[in-house]
């Protein structure tokens, strides 16, 4: 089927044409198609009208910094002096910083001194880390830039890079697999296909070209209830800019983990707080009732 075709196909039996999120969905991919003897398959990745600047690891747009540039000055960002961020041609050889989370689930950062272009750079931090560094915080920011300093490195790549397509489902995540020099950004060329030959790495095609394809069930809608625990000496039901902050903390930590697609909120019962005030009793209980303001 052409790729309109194959979406059209997916969407009628309650579901769309495959997204990827992370690695550990592309091993999915791998493992469905097996031996299949098929030169390329349709997945549900096409051209976009709207430019973005994306993360590599996936968690999609980038949301702390806002800034645009034009496209003859490259697609790929690196941080530079003074913690600037600027962007470059990805075929520019530049160190580069890789993370990966720790035994305890914390964030660690490795910035390389040998120079490679970002793409290869991206492919040997996805082969030995996780990804090229993703930068969701002031604070994190400049731990990364201290890194650099620390090496003497003021110029080094980090995962953030122009990206022009978006998936059939409307998922936001910005996973990215291309096999080498793709995509040619051929104009006729704006859906997008695996191949064994490739590696089962992506490359842009010709939509109306017929190919088999692999459709990703719709996942049903689930809701979880997780209770926090803070400490604090003011009562935060007062305080909405402090609760939005924390979501937003909490919604990002979520990405990081390379969980998208969740949205996160306070909840409270009917006519009760967001926030109710704990205390230790004697007998090491806990009693729980409403906050009360200090004296």
């Amino acid at each position: 089927m052409t790729w309109s075709e194959a979406q059209a196909f997916c969407r009628k039996h309650e579901a769309d044409l495959a997204t990827f999120d992370n690695p550990e969905d592309h091993i999915w991919l791998m493992e469905s198609i097996g031996d299949a003897n098929v030169e390329f398959i349709w997945i549900g990745l096409t051209r976009s009208a709207t430019e973005q600047w994306v993360w590599s690891e996936g968690i999609g747009v980038d949301k702390l910094y806002d800034f645009s540039t034009s496209k003859v000055d490259g697609d790929c960002i690196f941080m530079g002096p003074s913690g600037y961020w600027n962007v470059d041609d990805c075929s520019t050889q530049r160190v580069y910083v890789c993370e990966e989370y720790d035994d305890h689930g914390e964030e660690r950062y490795i910035l390389f001194n040998q120079s490679l272009t970002w793409r290869d750079a991206q492919s040997f931090c996805r082969l030995h880390y996780k990804d090229l560094v993703t930068v969701t915080t002031r604070a994190e920011h400049s731990q990364i830039y201290k890194l650099g300093q620390d090496h003497q490195q003021d110029k080094f790549w980090i995962g953030l890079f122009r990206d022009t397509w978006k998936w059939s489902d409307g998922s936001t995540g910005s996973f990215r697999n291309w096999y080498i020099s793709e995509p040619n950004n051929n104009t006729s060329q704006n859906c997008v296909v695996t191949s064994k030959e490739f590696q089962h790495q992506w490359a842009d095609e010709v939509c109306e070209r017929r190919y088999p394809f692999v459709c990703n069930p719709k996942p049903k809608k689930k809701s979880f209830v997780v209770k926090v625990r803070i400490s604090s000496d003011v009562n935060l039901n007062h305080l909405p800019a402090a609760r939005d902050s924390l979501l937003q903390q909490f919604q990002s930590q979520l990405e990081k983990q390379g969980v998208t697609g969740v949205k996160v909120s306070w909840r409270a019962g009917k006519n009760e707080p967001v926030f109710q005030c704990q205390k230790d009793k004697e007998d090491g209980s806990e009693e729980t009732g409403s906050c009360k303001e200090p004296n």
